[in-house]
């Protein structure tokens, strides 16, 4: 169970990422997709990651809308990396991505959601919780 100070962290995390991070996104003055901030743990609930930055992109490729969600996950772990890895793993077996795939052949258009297998590669960063005010 988290004590209110890290509780008090990991509010101040989600509201500076909140201010700095959500916007959408455009090109050629088109909205193709956004960037938001979803807290995962409030009050007594443990969240798995703290806080997730999500990309989501909504664009057409060769004439097919394709959807894709990336997620940037954020803990706060005072005792750095390796405490983290319980949480990511908890994150990606609770968690779909999406991520699109375009097949280009047959002699009908098919349209199908399926579930893969996918091995994920975590490029983990640790940063100081002070460098956050100063804008990393």
């Amino acid at each position: 169970m988290r004590t209110q100070g890290e509780k008090r962290r990991v509010s101040t995390i989600y509201q500076i990422l909140e201010e700095r991070a959500q916007s959408e996104i455009y090109s050629q003055g088109q909205k193709i997709g956004r960037i938001y901030v979803d807290r995962k743990g409030f009050g007594s609930e443990r969240g798995r990651p703290d806080v997730v930055v999500w990309i989501e992109l909504n664009i057409e490729v060769l004439g097919v809308p394709t959807k894709t969600k990336i997620p940037i996950l954020i803990e706060d772990e005072k005792s750095g990396v390796q405490a983290a890895k319980e949480d990511y793993e908890a994150f990606f077996e609770r968690d779909k991505l999406t991520l699109s795939m375009l097949v280009i052949g047959g002699e009908k258009r098919l349209s199908k959601q399926q579930d893969a297998q996918a091995e994920v590669r975590i490029q983990i960063e640790q940063i100081p919780f002070e460098r956050i005010f100063q804008g990393i």
